[in-house]
């Protein structure tokens, strides 16, 4: 993490506990081991990284009684991108507040939502659950200029809120058939390019829509051009219904620490945590794998890659892997996140009625979006959550006692480019002994991505049996397809 540390982290100790244990002992006897590693009756699995898409591959293959998991996660916690930490709210009472995914829907985070259900992490006594709310706005010199604001009771008494609301809604239905659409040339088309056919006034193109688009990707206006358009739908129509029409569940422990306590559930998997893994190197028997890490060298008989692509081509430019297959994982690019959890009330609207749940602020390059955190429950306090492009404001947050924690995350940029290369890795991992099980490598970054990612590559390692299982458990994992 950079900048100032979070104040407190819902880690717990017991992977700590475990890596000990094992930093202990296969150092001095991973040599002896190594030949029965490979050989012996289960199939051994090695996963790289322990992020929603690692886990979750973890957490189907631990109902399999064939399988040895053995996962490596280079930080001291699992989770990935969600990390929960503990800040002040009201009345200066510690709430969990997640530095990464905030909120889970019910019909777009299905999988994610059952998997957390079977192992007993998730109810709905566990969550707050919230209609969405949107403000776009550009801050004048002395008023906010809201260009959009829905679903307020005030929204309404403007013609020009009303009007932007019926057209926001074309807009989303436009999106929504992209989303459920097999017609592949929208992989290609760009976000410029589907502007220009879109039957809505340039002026709401322009002061409502652009924003929105790049405030969900945390991207400047200039980048969201270039981005394809069929993966950009995908972050925000999978629900069915627009925004504020569908609950959002914010799940009151956090979701990192919900994910921490999924890696406690699975007590077949060995955990390595602070492990992370330099290089897999292709065995001289043509069938397995060496997986180079900080406590040891390991055999195993199938990879699972849950990192991200520019990793992934690090650990895996020794291995036997097709020319082809690296270059893709280099040709895909990746976009900067920053995220500040603060308290600086001036990234809001100057004005309480004009204030939401999600607060996109104009300029002239990009976007800066803030969530309002007591919108969800009133004991966050005056907690915020923002995506701050501009490197002056971030540095300024940085020196002021308003800023609670930071953390810079990793997005790919999902552009026509990115899209035909990511096909070809997932066409290779269908017939190969390397998997990629990243949130990326699904349909979009998500949490839900990653378990989807996650089941499209566990149901190749699993039993039939366990696998039947599964789809029993989870009806939806039927219609997934590789």
């Amino acid at each position: 993490m950079t900048g100032r540390s979070v104040l407190k982290s819902t880690r717990t100790s017991l992977f700590c506990r475990k890596k000990s244990v094992y930093e202990l002992l296969f150092p001095m006897i991973w040599l002896l081991l190594l030949p029965y590693e490979a050989s012996g009756k289960n199939k051994r699995i090695g996963i790289i990284g322990g992020g929603i898409g690692g886990l979750a591959t973890a957490a189907f293959l631990n109902e399999d009684p064939d399988l040895d998991v053995l996962l490596f996660e280079a930080e001291d916690h699992l989770g990935g991108n969600a990390i929960t930490i503990q800040a002040k709210g009201k009345d200066q009472k510690l709430v969990s507040v997640d530095v990464g995914p905030q909120y889970a829907c019910e019909k777009g985070w299905a999988e994610y939502l059952a998997i957390m259900k079977y192992y007993g992490i998730f109810d709905e006594e566990s969550v707050h659950t919230m209609p969405g709310s949107i403000g776009i706005f550009s801050k004048m010199s002395n008023r906010d200029d809201m260009a959009f604001l829905s679903p307020r009771w005030n929204s309404f008494l403007k013609w020009k809120h009303m009007a932007n609301a019926v057209r926001f809604s074309h807009f989303y239905d436009s999106s929504r058939k992209i989303y459920t659409s097999d017609n592949k040339d929208y992989d290609g088309e760009t976000v410029s390019q589907w502007l220009q056919t879109l039957r809505i006034q340039n002026a709401f193109k322009q002061n409502v829509i652009q924003p929105f688009l790049a405030s969900i990707l945390g991207i400047s206006f200039s980048e969201l051009q270039g981005i394809a358009v069929s993966g950009l739908v995908k972050y925000f129509v999978f629900s069915g219904e627009w925004y504020w029409r569908k609950p959002l569940n914010i799940i009151k422990k956090g979701m990192g620490t919900s994910l921490v306590e999924l890696g406690e559930k699975l007590h077949k998997v060995h955990f390595f945590m602070r492990s992370p893994v330099s290089r897999v190197e292709s065995h001289s028997d043509g069938k397995s794998f060496l997986l180079h890490s900080g406590t040891g060298i390991y055999s195993v008989d199938e990879v699972v890659v849950a990192v991200h692509p520019k990793a992934a081509y690090s650990l895996l430019k020794s291995s036997s892997l097709p020319s082809e297959v690296l270059q893709a994982l280099q040709d895909m690019s990746e976009r900067e996140v920053p995220i500040f959890i603060h308290r600086d009330q001036d990234f809001l609207p100057r004005k309480s009625r004009f204030q939401s749940f999600l607060n996109i602020r104009v300029d002239k390059t990009g976007v800066t979006t803030t969530m309002k955190l007591n919108e969800i429950d009133a004991s966050y306090g005056d907690i915020l959550k923002s995506w701050i492009p501009d490197i002056g404001e971030r540095e300024k947050l940085r020196s002021s006692p308003l800023l609670i924690a930071e953390k810079t995350f990793f997005h790919p940029k999902v552009t026509p480019e990115y899209i035909k290369a990511r096909e070809h890795i997932r066409k290779y991992s269908l017939k190969e002994n390397v998997h990629f099980a990243g949130a990326w490598s699904a349909y979009a970054d998500t949490q839900n991505s990653g378990v989807v990612a996650a089941w499209q590559t566990a149901r190749r390692l699993m039993r039939s049996d366990t696998k039947e299982f599964w789809t029993r458990e989870i009806p939806s994992l039927k219609h997934i397809a590789d």
